[in-house]
Formats: C-alpha cells, structure tokens, sequence
C-alpha cells in the first residue's frame, strides 16, 4: 500500500512538472525542482527545429524556411507561360474546323445542346446532323429523353462553350475541351516543378505535352476524355499537395513531442494527424472524374493505395516503432474516410440535374416498377431509380463488344499502333478546293511518336531506375499508369479506343522528364542523405534535451549551457528576429510549409528568450557541423538578409544541370518539335495533297 502511494505522488510529481512551463512560479523556487521530476525525451524549441529539418529531408521535403533561387522562380514561371501559349495556339488555332460533327461529337455536342436548353438529354431524331450544324434544332425531341451511358458532368461542362459561342458554332462545341486542354498543359508544368525542383525538366514535359498530337486533337475535339483527363490530373495533383502537408505536419509535431534519443517516437504509433484538407480537394477532383466517365473509379482505387503506402512509409521514417499499424489506424483508416466517401457523394453530386429533372432518362422507372425489382424497397423512388439506371449503363459497358474499324487494345496504345482518324474529306469531295490536285482533309488522333516511343524507353527507366533508386517521384508517375492504363487490359474482349489514351499522356511526359533526369545526374536524390538520430544530430551536446527548469518567460538559458569553455552566455546577445527567413508556400515559391498550424513551442519560440537559445544552439551546432549552419557572426556580416544571387536551396534535392542534361533536353525537344511541324497539319485538318498525307502513314494501321 505504501508503494502504491509513492507511485502515486510521484506520478503526481510529474505530471505538476509538465505543466511546469505554464506557471509563473519564482525562478529560485524553480531551481530547487528535482531533475528527475521535471519532462524527459523532449528537445528544446531551437534543436526541435533541427531535429524537424532532419525529419523534412527524411520525408522528401525542403527543410523549414528554404528560399528557391529568385531565378528558378522566374524560369519557371517562364516556362509555364511559354507552355500553356504553345498549348493555346496549337488547341485554338482554326478551332472551329472543320465545322461538322465529327467521329463521337453526334453524341457529346447534342446532348450538351439538351441539357444546356432543356435540363436533360432527350432523344433526337436520325440523321440530324447536317440541320444541326446550320442551327436547325428542330430535331429534338424533348417528349422523349435518350438512353446515354455516360454520367452528365462532362456534357455540362461543354454546355459552357456553346452557351458563350451558340450552339451553332463549332467553337463553341470545342471551346470548353480546348481551354480544358490549356490548362492541363499548365498543370503539368505546376507538377512536374513540384516533383523536379527543375524548370528545365518542367519545361521538358509542358513542351511535350504541348505539342502531342493526341493532346491537341482531342482537345479540339467535343468528346469526354480530354475533360476525365483533366480532373484526374487535378486530383494527382492534390494528392502531391497532401503528401508534401501531412508530411510536414508529421515532421513538425514529432519533433516538438517526446521521443527517445535513439530517433523513436514515444508513441509507438507516431501523432495522430487526421484532417487533411488537400485530400478531401483530391476526393472532390476524383468525384468530378467519375462525374465525367466511370473510369475515374480506378484512379481514386489506386491513389487510394498510394496515400495509404506513403503513410507508411513517413510513420517509418519518424522513427515510429508500430509504423505498419500507424499506417493502418492513423494513415490509412482516416484518408478513407476522407477521401472515398467524399469522392462518390461528389460523383452523387455531379448528377443533380438529373435528379432534379423528371424527363431524365429512368428518372420514373421506380414509381411504375414491381415492387419486387426495386433494389433497395426501402429507399426513395429516386434511389432506386438511379441504381436501375447504373446497372443499365453497366451492362451496357460490359457488353460493349461490336466490332470496329479503329478500336485497339491497351498495350497497343503507348506505341501508338492503331490511332482513331475522327475526319476525312477524300479527293473526290475536294475537287472543288485543289481542281488541279489531289488534296485530302484529314484529322488523326495519332500522337507526337517522339513522345509517345521516347516515353516506352522512359517507361522502363522509370522502373528500373525508380526501384533501384528508392524513388517516390517514380512511383508516384508509375501510380499514373497504374490507374489509367492498367485497368483496360481486363477488357480485351471490349471495343476499346487509342484516344482512350488521352488520360495516360500527363504521366508520359512526366515520365519523359523524370528518365531525363535520372539518366543525366540531375534529378537530385529523392530523400536527405543522411538519417541521424538526435543524439548523433547534437554531438552528445545533451543539452539540446530539455532540463526542466523553466522561468516564466519560458526555459532559462543560464540552466541550458553545455561545458564548452570557449562559449559563454554572456557572449550571446539577443537577436530582434530568429533568422527564419522563409518563404509560405505558394506555386511561385514551391515551398510545403503552407497552411501548418503554429504550436505552443513555435510560438515560445519566437520569443526574445527563446532566440537567445536558438542563437546559442546555432553556435553550438557549428562547432559539430560546421557546413549545416551559419554562425552569430556570419549572420551579422551578412545583416540577415537573403542573397537573391544565390540558391539556398538544398542541395540533395536539386542537382546543378550539366552539359548532359543540356544535350539530352535538346536533343529530345528538337526531335518533339519537327514531328510536330510534320504532323501538325494531319492534327487540325488542313488541307494538303493525298501523297503529303499518305507521306505520313507509317505503318498500314494507321490508315
């Protein structure tokens, strides 16, 4: 009984000395506490931010208050601008040729003219085309809705174009596909920046993207796919953005919580880090792309598992001991929760004119239908209305078979072995515009073959070379594939396209850009090249440990002193700032400090106490590591001010380009550009002779 109230007091005791900080007890009151009473296993503020760096470099990120180089900004800020007016040009450049409804718009264009004039897609009659195309719409039958096998989103989005343009326009059948186009191409600069820290290979892969014949084509084409791309690129994109978040929060409350000297954490499970705000953006990006087409569901599968396994990994990284558990109740279970139920109520969500519009197809079929058949006989007539209508849209995929003339299969699809042509006037339609030639219109969803072959021998690097370097970047692409591409080879018995593809293009080029740089020496690796623990971070200065005694401004840096003899606290002086001279983050900075809550300890550490400390640590630390910091005089000399002539950045991330990269960059946007001089013409369909295109037909599939 007596040691059970001995445990008591002491536990007592300890849990007082925690709460130590917050009390305004005298300081020789303080001093009289017993060390063993006070907290263990927690850094003070100034070596929890250095023990935060280390854990940034091991999670793939900058450490805290890195500054990009003024110049890399403005580069690449240059090459987003030089991308998307590349893109701008070659998407709306004669977009509203040929004026005529060409391969899949007979189905896309009109039911967008439905839904924008009437709310839901009704049926028109046959052959309607040519008196649609001259502004006759008479032909729809709005008494009747049509039987369509794709969700709504994607034709409202199209709406758009013909609700500024009219409806008799072809620019404004394609301006929303074509300005969708621009902005991917912007996009994938934005990721390939935050991916590469390289606006060289930044640009290598907008340029690319750029100038793809695929990319163009569909994007001056009113057809879905180009949109589905879009927002499955929004959502790889708020994915990179979450994994650069939840990992600097994880780095920022471990190193300001208890841990053990060897690099553990206290909890076995690491912190608990639950809203992530740039996931629950990813979930509502990938709920508009089932929105658009089914299609996206393998991506939210698929991204799924990759925030899942990166979870894991930064648990490990930590130094949590139950990372494969943290991953699971801690990653895993809460980005569920966050990301796949807000992906289908976004997808719920994209089909409210539906709901709303009781002419929809199926919109009634409950409120006639058996008892026996519903679905759910519990549910609203609506529910079950809306399940009906799903299975039909599945079976009808599933059963999607009928043979033709430019359907391939998915392997075939990255080398470009069976492309779509979507328009042809003959020789004999044109008679009229070449009397005294042969001259042909045609519009081929072929891709720029420098990309698309480059981007086989990319594929493979970004394998090889990915496992063996260890690199997430690579996965990250390689989870690309995965989600877009992978999936149709279960449908080889489906009537499948190559323009299908479209999707898979970002992750191509991103691809292209990364073997670049991982063949050169450029790229920079992809985690800091050191892991320490603290204790070999601070030299045995085991003073970076808290010691407990506190005054009421915080902890006394008369208590914190190591036994070095050549330093002395009279010779630190306060400081009017700590020195963090950072930048939030933001596109232009491509910093991943944004939008972090400020704790207690960042806030104590802003105080004049604290910088006496932080100077102090910082003297201390350049005497273990002397490249790491900068000392108190060198930081006067320099009057703390950033050097806009110089990168400190760190060096692990990015390397210097060299002559290799130089060459191979070249190389490669020169072999990009003059196929896309060859082939642009068969792109956008201009005229040319029959033999200049028939010049163009590599391979007899292509025909």
């Amino acid at each position: 009984m007596n040691a059970r109230v001995e445990n008591a007091a002491e536990h007592t005791a300890d849990n007082e000395a925690e709460k130590a900080p917050e009390k305004a007890q005298p300081k020789e009151a303080q001093q009289k506490l017993p060390y063993a009473t006070l907290p263990k296993g927690r850094l003070s503020p100034a070596a929890a931010r250095q023990w935060e760096d280390e854990l940034r470099g091991r999670l793939g990120l900058l450490p805290l208050g890195t500054l990009i180089h003024p110049r890399e900004r403005r580069v690449g800020w240059i090459v987003t601008a030089i991308s998307a007016l590349l893109a701008a040009f070659t998407r709306f450049f004669h977009l509203g040729h040929p004026k005529e409804l060409i391969f899949d718009e007979t189905y896309y264009v009109k039911g967008a003219y439905s839904l924008l004039h009437h709310g839901f897609e009704a049926s028109w009659a046959e052959d309607i085309d040519n008196a649609f195309i001259s502004g006759d719409f008479s032909g729809l039958n709005t008494s009747e809705a049509a039987y369509v096998v794709h969700p709504p989103l994607g034709k409202w989005i199209m709406a758009i174009g013909q609700g500024i343009f009219g409806s008799d326009s072809a620019v404004g059948w394609r301006f929303s596909t074509a300005l969708i186009g621009v902005l991917a191409v912007i996009l994938v600069v934005r990721i390939a920046l935050r991916l590469f820290r390289s606006p060289i290979l930044a640009g290598v892969a907008g340029f690319a993207m750029a100038l793809d014949g695929m990319g163009i084509t569909m994007s001056r084409t009113g057809l879905l796919d180009n949109i589905l791309a879009f927002f499955i690129l929004l959502g790889f994109w708020a994915v990179l953005r979450d994994r650069e978040y939840s990992r600097a929060r994880l780095a920022r409350v471990t190193a300001n919580g208890y841990l053990t000297r060897d690099g553990t954490t206290r909890d076995v499970w690491g912190p608990s880090l639950f809203f992530r705000p740039w996931l629950l953006a990813a979930a509502v990006f990938l709920g508009l792309s089932m929105g658009v087409k089914w299609s996206g569901i393998y991506v939210v599968a698929v991204f799924g598992i990759l925030v899942f396994l990166w979870g894991v990994m930064a648990r490990r990284a930590v130094g949590a001991p139950l990372f494969m558990g943290a991953g699971v109740f801690r990653e895993g279970i809460p980005a569920f929760i966050q990301l796949v139920p807000l992906a289908f109520v976004t997808y719920i969500a994209s089909w409210l004119s539906w709901f709303t519009n009781p002419n929809s197809w199926d919109r009634q079929w409950a409120a006639t239908a058996d008892p026996s058949e519903l679905p759910l006989s519990w549910a609203p007539d609506a529910v079950n209305s809306f399940l009906h209508y799903h299975k039909a849209m599945w079976d009808f995929h599933n059963g999607l078979d009928t043979p033709h003339d430019y359907q391939s299969q998915a392997w075939a699809w990255i080398v470009q072995a069976r492309p779509v042509s979507f328009y042809w006037k003959g020789t004999e339609e044109m008679t009229s515009a070449c009397p005294d030639s042969e001259c042909v219109q045609a519009i081929s969803s072929i891709g720029n073959i420098a990309v698309w072959w480059l981007g086989v021998l990319a594929l493979v690097a970004l394998i090889v070379l990915g496992i063996r370097r260890a690199d997430w970047r690579a996965g990250a692409i390689g989870a690309g594939y995965v989600a877009v591409w992978l999936p149709w080879f279960a449908y080889s018995n489906r009537t499948i396209f190559q323009f299908y593809a479209i999707v898979l293009l970002p992750f191509v080029v991103l691809a292209l850009a990364w073997a670049i740089g991982a063949v050169t020496g450029s790229l920079g690796g992809p985690h800091s090249p050191r892991k320490l623990s603290p204790s070999e971070l601070f030299g045995g200065v085991t003073d970076v440990w808290l010691p407990g005694v506190w005054t009421e401004k915080g902890l006394d840096a008369d208590e914190c002193l190591p036994d070095f003899p050549e330093l002395e606290h009279n010779d630190i002086e306060p400081e009017d700032s700590d020195g963090d001279e950072g930048v939030q983050d933001g596109e232009e900075n491509l910093d991943v400090t944004e939008n972090l809550d400020v704790t207690e300890n960042q806030e104590a550490d802003e105080s004049q106490d604290d910088n006496i400390y932080a100077r102090l640590f910082s003297r201390l630390t350049s005497y273990i590591h002397p490249d790491s910091t900068k000392s108190a005089e060198s930081a006067e000399s320099e009057n703390s001010e950033p050097d806009e002539n110089k990168s400190v950045a760190d060096e692990w991330w990015h390397e210097k380009s060299n002559a290799r990269e130089y060459a191979l960059v070249g190389v490669t946007l020169g072999l990009i550009s003059i196929v896309a001089i060859i082939w642009y013409p068969l792109w956008i369909g201009s005229t040319t002779t029959y033999d200049y295109w028939h010049l163009h037909m590599l391979f007899q599939s292509w025909i």
